[in-house]
């Protein structure tokens, strides 16, 4: 009987370490268990990048400073993918968006340290601290920049099929990703330290304030 015991407490603990110690299988469980914020992520960049591009162009060939430049091509053309440069990569729009998602991540991948008994259980599994924090913090990074990338990549794509980007904006545009993806890690990290090193929701939130 105790062998039998012991026989199915070494098949949980491998099935355990195979659950929650695989990392691409554990990115699964977590993107699935945070659908939710994958699916705002997504949902916000979407709305902004997909559906603001065209937006933004056809505003700005209203205006009466387009219409004078119009006579120009070339020059309407730098005109417009300056503006959407500016907007889509370094605007307070995009920034906002950016620090909400960061600040949500941060707290919510690792809402566990608010559970004691969920505390307890990833204590228990044969899985190394680092290697689950690792595994936590790559997946509240992807969730931003997985979306940032084919949102964006969709963005300039839709502006080259309505004529309104040049060379030099689009390596412009993917420097002023790379920043957007630093400024996220940087406020994302902000968060999970905030939640790693508070015991509660609230406080997380106003050490989260106080850091920021």
């Amino acid at each position: 009987m105790i062998s039998v015991n012991t026989s199915r407490a070494k098949n949980g603990q491998n099935k355990n370490v195979r659950r929650y110690g695989n990392t691409l299988h554990f990115q699964k469980i977590l993107f699935k268990n945070r659908s939710w914020v994958v699916f705002l992520s997504s949902l916000l960049l979407f709305l902004f990048y997909v559906v603001g591009t065209p937006l933004l162009i056809i505003y700005q060939r209203s205006t009466p400073y387009y219409v004078q430049l119009s006579q120009d091509k070339e020059l309407a053309r730098m005109y417009l993918s300056q503006k959407i440069f500016q907007e889509m990569q370094l605007g307070g729009v995009i920034l906002l968006i950016t620090t909400v998602l960061a600040m949500i991540n941060g707290l919510q991948v690792f809402s566990y340290q608010f559970s004691t008994k969920e505390v307890d259980f990833y204590a228990s599994l044969p899985v190394k601290r680092s290697t689950r924090f690792v595994q936590r913090y790559l997946n509240g990074a992807l969730v931003y920049i997985l979306p940032l990338i084919l949102c964006s990549g969709l963005s300039w794509m839709i502006a080259s099929g309505l004529d309104a980007t040049t060379r030099l904006t689009l390596r412009a545009a993917a420097y002023g990703m790379f920043r957007l993806i630093v400024y996220y890690l940087s406020m994302y990290s902000l968060s999970v330290l905030a939640a790693m090193l508070s015991g509660r929701m609230i406080y997380a939130n106003l050490m989260l304030a106080f850091l920021s």
